[in-house]
Parts: C-alpha cells; structure tokens; sequence
C-alpha cells in the first residue's frame, strides 16, 4: 500500500489494523531536536573524550568500550550521566510512534534506546519493563528497555562486548525474548541503519531478510 511517497508492505498495514505489531525503536528516535541524544558511535566516542585509550582502525564500538571499561573508565556511570540531561526532551517521533497504535492497550514498543522519553509520552496505565527483567517476548504489551535504563540499575545496560555477551549469548534474555517476538509478532525497525554496530546482534539468526527489509523501509522516512 503506498502511502505519500513510501510503499508500505501489505503485512505492514494488517499487522497495526490486527493489533499485532511491535515498533523497535533505535537510537535515530532520539537524535532529532529536543531530545539531541547521540548515536551509538557518537555515544561511545563522547564515553572516550579525554581518555589515553583511542579506538583502533575498524573496531566495533561495542568492542572499544569494552576495553574502556576494562582500563577502569566508568562506561555506564558516563552514559547514565550522558543520557540524564534535564534539557532533552522526547520529539515528535516519540510521539508519533505511539499514533501508530490504536488504543494504548495494545501498545508494543521494544527500544535499545536508554533514555527515558517514551516513558514520558506514553500511557501511564502502559507497563514498563527494564532488562533483565523482560516479559514473554510473545505475549506481551507495553513499553521495553531491551538494553536497560538510566534510571535503572546502570549494571544492566548492555554497552560493552561483555554486556552483549551476556544479553544474546551466555545468559541469553534478550535472544530468547527476541526469538518469540519475531515468530509472534510484525517488527517494525525505526531509527537505525544497517551498519548500526548493534544490528549485527539485533538480526543474527533471525529471519534477517524480513527484518532488514522493514529496516530499509524506514530509512528512507527518516
């Protein structure tokens, strides 16, 4: 169905008729004005500012602030502060995600953003949940911190190739949630782009060609 300049897909446009889709939301949904957060790379590069450790030529940034951390840098404490910011607020695409969803009940937003705006727009009735404490990523609703909060305990946010690590492969939550998201529901992906460092985790080993297409889709609305 086109709709404007964009060419939804068909299993778009009955997934949100039929209450069944999710909007995984990255960190492109807060980079706009008056939110101004940063992305991944930027993120990691601000944890960096002023430190002896320099990144090295085609590092992932996962790796990078891995080893930050293990050089004693306080990755989590500077991001937590980072992404605190009394002067950022959510934008219009927080708010517009929620208009995707007919009645907040049925709201099913999955964000690996940290920061706390659609807490601020959405439902106060509309649960929140924080990793690690996921719910059943096939019967769920509600607002989910797939990588952790700010305003939770800053151990839990997923930051490092260790915190990583553990989320999709040693302890393994955020994979299993995903695994019964994706074989429940239709996942839109807004705010990312294909090279985002934390994709390689998001898509390995599920269905990547349907997810990567819905991907590219919202690229170019961006």
């Amino acid at each position: 169905m086109r709709i404007g300049q964009i060419d939804f897909p068909r299993e778009l446009i009955d997934a949100q008729a039929e209450k069944n889709l999710v909007i995984f939301a990255g960190a492109g949904v807060s980079m706009p004005h008056p939110s101004n957060y940063p992305n991944f790379r930027d993120l990691a590069n601000k944890i960096a500012e002023g430190k002896s450790t320099k990144r090295k030529m085609g590092e992932p940034f996962d790796q990078f602030l891995g080893r930050l951390n293990d050089e004693g840098v306080k990755v989590h404490e500077i991001t937590r502060d980072l992404l605190s910011d009394p002067n950022s607020n959510p934008n219009r695409l927080h708010s517009s995600i929620l208009k995707l969803f007919p009645d907040t009940v049925n709201t099913r937003i999955v964000t690996t953003n940290f920061d706390t705006h659609f807490s601020k727009v959405i439902d106060n009735k509309t649960k929140i949940y924080s990793a690690p404490a996921l719910p059943l990523g096939n019967n769920f609703r509600g607002l989910v911190h797939l990588h952790g909060s700010v305003v939770d305990d800053i151990d839990h946010l997923i930051l490092t190739d260790h915190d990583f690590g553990r989320a999709y492969l040693t302890e393994g939550w955020a994979s299993r949630f995903l695994q019964e998201m994706y074989a429940k529901y239709t996942v839109l992906f807004i705010g990312y782009s294909h090279n985002d460092p934390i994709m390689n985790y998001l898509t390995r080993g599920y269905h990547l060609i349907r997810l990567t297409a819905y991907l590219h889709l919202f690229q170019k609305t961006m």
